[in-house]
């Protein structure tokens, strides 16, 4: 890539050529063919996701925010696929390349990629009739983005005929591996469109504005700032915080609007590199700004830095971002929940209540709410509710975030798997203990489907379901859980760790 006039980014080669799967080929070219070249075909399924995901957008982890309801998101293919029982349970054996031959042009019709399907699954066992309908049309639904634009959803399950195809409607795979997003060996390949390959652009643009405007000129420090900030997300803190020191000190010279964004970035590079004394104060400098949204936000910083003095920090984010945003707006919800989570931490629920119950008002009449942040507001708020016995209302709250998980974030999320366990602390409350077993078995596979069985996150369900069958009068059935549980926690967290400790309590009081 290079920069072209009017500062515009201008593709080195458009269209996709060669090396942008194979990387660099001139020295296989002039050898015959003797030295090496990048084949996609002898990468792991990881990395060719990693690969494709370079222009189709890169998987994530299977424990992030990704809000599966969004009609948009469904483009993004290797995520999608990622999430499919097929891909995670296949040994690497489903991939791109499986379906997609890269030197060919794309297949539209549906039979070519059936084909595919019954290569692995040669006689499916269906329990509805399904006429001459074939595996793509069913298990890969077509999503309408928009009225001329339509996706391939790549997240192969069952769904709902009558649904909107988005998120599968049923899980048939009991026992789904977890899978990484990206290996470590990915890091040997060469991906196209690496975004650090803008950073010559960037820094042309810098060299460019300065020799236009001057070197103390308010371009030149948006250049800069802009430079440090790009650096800043692919994870160069130390690189950022020159570019973004100079953008500072041009503010200053030149009294620019633009100090306290740039003061903020400089204390985020800092505390990137643990220099958390000097980030403290660009982020207090940032928060007495005249800024309001990044007042709300260097605050907030404030808040989890300074713990003796959090109070009045929270309290000046919420303000700031009431005078930037509305105080009904999304952004103010997400601090009082902040807020409220601080101050759970300290033991002042009558404080924390009110916080919640107005997070969660805003969250309910927002058009655009973020539905994370709904989900964790209900559960915190049911959970406080649950600790003083309000437990009517901490189940019908609950209730509400186990719709919410499942609608938005699908079968296999840490928001679902959350807010299972929560709901069943509140029926082992109310001593429905059939429904919380249940609960607590759906959470232990979903950790299990994202952790795998034998991490702590697996464990904590399990000595929960461990308890629970103590108290149903089954203490065997307890027992054999809670020392899977002990066993899983001494050999990932130590045999000294307080939930290993916890738990080996909890045996030798049921007498085992």
């Amino acid at each position: 890539m290079t920069l072209a006039g009017g500062f515009q980014v201008e593709p080195g080669e458009p269209g996709i050529h060669c090396e942008a799967c194979h990387g660099p080929g001139r020295a296989h070219a002039e050898s015959g063919g003797a030295a090496a070249i990048q084949n996609p075909k002898r990468l792991s399924a990881v990395q060719i996701n990693t690969l494709c995901g370079a222009c189709h957008r890169q998987a994530s982890d299977l424990d992030d925010d990704t809000d599966w309801s969004n009609v948009w998101n469904v483009r993004h293919q290797p995520s999608y696929l990622h999430r499919a029982a097929c891909f995670r349970n296949s040994n690497g054996a489903l991939s791109c390349l499986t379906c997609h031959d890269p030197h060919q042009p794309l297949k539209t019709a549906a039979p070519a990629y059936d084909a595919r399907c019954t290569s692995c699954h040669p006689k499916p066992a269906h329990t509805t009739p399904i006429a001459a309908r074939g595996c793509v049309g069913c298990h890969m639904p077509q999503v309408a983005a928009s009225a001329n634009l339509r996706f391939t959803n790549h997240w192969i399950g069952i769904y709902d005929p009558h649904g909107l195809n988005l998120i599968p409607s049923k899980r048939a795979v009991t026992d789904l591996r977890p899978v990484l997003a990206k290996d470590e060996s990915a890091n040997r390949m060469i991906v196209p469109a690496d975004p650090s390959t803008l950073a010559p652009v960037y820094a042309q643009a810098v060299a460019e504005r300065q020799r236009e405007s001057g070197p103390d000129s308010a371009k030149t420090a948006r250049a800069a700032a802009d430079f440090g900030r790009f650096l800043l997300q692919i994870e160069k803190s130390a690189e950022a915080e020159a570019l973004l020191r100079r953008a500072v000190a041009i503010d200053e010279h030149n009294s620019d609007s633009a100090i306290d964004a740039d003061r903020e970035s400089l204390a985020l590079a800092l505390e990137a590199q643990g220099k958390r004394k000097e980030a403290f104060e660009y982020f207090r400098q940032a928060a007495e700004g005249h800024n309001p949204r990044v007042a709300a936000r260097s605050f907030a910083k404030l808040a989890e830095m300074d713990r003796e003095h959090a109070d009045i920090y929270s309290r000046n984010a919420v303000v700031s971002e009431e005078k930037a945003s509305g105080t009904g707006s999304p952004r103010v919800a997400l601090l009082l929940q902040e807020y409220a989570l601080a101050l759970r931490a300290r033991n002042r629920d009558p404080e924390a209540e009110p916080l919640l119950r107005r997070a969660l008002s805003i969250q309910q009449s927002a058009a655009k709410a973020d539905p994370q942040v709904t989900i964790t507001v209900l559960n915190t708020l049911g959970n406080l509710l649950e600790g003083r016995k309000q437990l009517d209302e901490a189940e019908k709250l609950e209730r509400m975030a186990l719709t919410v998980s499942e609608e938005r974030f699908g079968p296999e999320s840490v928001q679902l798997a959350m807010t299972c366990t929560n709901l069943a602390d509140v029926l082992w409350n109310k001593k429905n203990l059939r429904e919380a077993g249940q609960l607590y078995r759906r959470a232990i596979a979903i950790d299990a489907s994202l952790y795998g069985p034998d991490r702590p996150e697996t464990a904590d369900d399990i000595a929960n379901l461990g308890m629970l069958m103590n108290d149903a009068g089954q203490p065997a059935a307890g027992a054999a859980l809670l020392r899977q549980a002990l066993a899983i926690y001494e050999k990932t967290l130590g045999p000294d760790s307080d939930r290993a400790q916890f738990v080996r309590q909890r045996l030798v009081r049921s007498g085992h």
